[in-house]
């Protein structure tokens, strides 16, 4: 099963990847590719922190046991999914998305710090793949969280700047209808494209 895990996040993770570069060059179905990718990876670190079973590892040093520690897999799922929700909805310019990643990023941190503490106390290696996972969405979830919303928007949109800076006055007054309007209206008049 731990295999399978492996080679879904690796194909889940390139599917993103592959959807990121498709929506960022104008091509058809980037869209689709991207949420695809995003969402069933989330979804494979908040089932895998449950289910995933572990590979059997050799003795540590000094023929230690191997260093278990289920709940760290269930938390770390848990701020994984976090993470690459908050990820998903600042890439798509939707309310809520800070709140997601900074869930994600105090949860793996607590992921981090108990992983540290854990294998210091047993004498094992900290650096597992919980721990080395966790860092790497860690920094991607950190530099997205940098990175404003306005940036985004005109990135996905820099084809069509009228359409951008009408979504970004929309995201930094979101009560306001008439920017809302003005959004579905230009959008209405634009050819399908997602």
């Amino acid at each position: 099963m731990y295999n399978a895990f492996r080679l879904l996040e690796k194909g889940f993770f390139v599917l993103a990847l592959l959807g990121l570069v498709l929506r960022s060059a104008f091509v058809g179905g980037g869209l689709p590719v991207m949420l695809v990718g995003i969402l069933a990876l989330a979804l494979l670190y908040f089932a895998g922190g449950y289910f995933q079973a572990r590979p059997p590892e050799p003795a540590g040093p000094a023929g230690l046991a191997p260093l278990k520690l289920p709940g760290l897999r269930v938390v770390s799922g848990i701020a994984l999914s976090f993470l690459l929700i908050g990820v998903l909805f600042r890439l798509l310019a939707w309310q809520g998305s800070t709140v997601e990643i900074v869930a994600g990023l105090v949860l793996g941190a607590g992921v981090q710090l108990w992983a540290f503490v854990a294998g210091r106390g047993s004498g094992q290696p900290v650096a597992t793949s919980v721990f080395r996972r966790t860092a790497l969405l860690m920094a991607i979830g950190g530099i997205v969280l940098l990175t404003p919303v306005s940036s985004i928007i005109r990135w996905f949109h820099r084809d069509d700047t009228a359409l951008a800076e009408k979504m970004v006055y929309q995201h930094e007054h979101p009560d306001d209808p008439a920017a809302a309007q003005a959004v579905r209206q230009h959008l209405q008049a634009k050819p399908e494209q997602l």
